[in-house]
């Protein structure tokens, strides 16, 4: 697929795009709360917006006990063949993305959005580095990725913002997360780090910084836990480099920007970075 006819399947929406990507417990979701603050202080009426992955609304809450019923038949050996392949196309993830993608861009498109910008959290580029992270020999691998660029076209970002983090830590907030609030918070912790298959001695570090997140006050807001989001640790260690190797590919295909961010250093260092060039590319539009 060329980039000329990508370009001509653009929806234009009216108002300037900026996606945040990362592996999960990369700090998208706080980031974008704390972006959209500061935009706000300025004058500007931000719109936030899931992009791939699980947000929220009927529809997407029934594919959400879709994926759960599938993945517990998966688990337990009793998956038809459909069902595999279905997950090696990532169906359900895409699903999603495709839904949600269109609601952004009916909010968008409009003469009087009531918007003057949008801050996406992920991008149509997800499920390609989920599938191609978990298995590099999965026969749909093109097909995902030409999904993710396809739609990545029609939505016109401008820039995406990747925020780095090392597996330890992104684990360790996670799963700070989803245990922050409750009593055996320790024999929760133990037992999330089971599951993830990490080697002994990132599954020990995973393990005390997580307790650290909880009992040292790191304002961790409370995640519910779903058997999706923990993924395994060698899956999470390819994760990394691949939403690099996504932007780049975006870059390349469709000449949208990109930025590598150093999400391990203080937030409010990482929202400098990115406001800072958001508005560098904000003016260059507008001049």
């Amino acid at each position: 697929m060329t980039t000329e006819l990508m370009a001509k399947e653009r929806l234009s929406p009216n108002i300037p795009l900026f996606a945040l990507e990362g592996m999960g417990g990369s700090g998208k979701s706080h980031v974008i709360r704390l972006l959209a603050s500061q935009l706000n202080e300025s004058g500007l009426n931000v719109l936030g917006c899931k992009i791939s992955g699980m947000g929220s609304g009927d529809r997407i809450d029934r594919l959400r006990c879709i994926n759960a019923a599938r993945k517990d038949l998966l688990e337990n050996g009793l998956a038809s063949e459909k069902i595999k392949e279905d997950k090696r196309k990532d169906r359900i993830f895409r699903l999603a993305m495709h839904h949600q993608v269109k609601s952004l861009i009916k909010q968008t498109t409009g003469t009087n959005s009531g918007f003057d910008i949008a801050i996406l959290d992920r991008t149509p580029m997800m499920p390609w580095v989920y599938s191609a992270s978990n298995d590099p020999d999965n026969p749909y691998l093109e097909e995902i990725l030409n999904d993710g660029l396809r739609t990545t076209a029609q939505m016109g970002i401008s820039s995406v913002y990747v925020l780095d983090v090392s597996p330890e830590t992104a684990f360790a907030r996670m799963i700070g997360r989803m245990c922050v609030g409750k009593e055996d918070f320790e024999k929760m912790v133990a037992d999330l780090c089971k599951i993830i298959k990490a080697p002994d001695q990132a599954s020990h570090e995973i393990a005390t910084r997580s307790i650290n997140f909880i009992t040292n006050n790191h304002g961790l807001m409370p995640k519910t836990y779903e058997k999706y989001a923990l993924i395994p640790y060698d899956v999470m260690v390819n994760e990394r480099s691949k939403f690099v190797e996504a932007a780049m590919l975006l870059n390349s295909k469709l000449g949208i920007g990109y930025k590598v961010v150093d999400a391990e250093k203080p937030i409010d260092q990482v929202v400098t970075i990115i406001i800072e060039d958001m508005r560098v590319s904000l003016a260059r539009a507008s001049a």
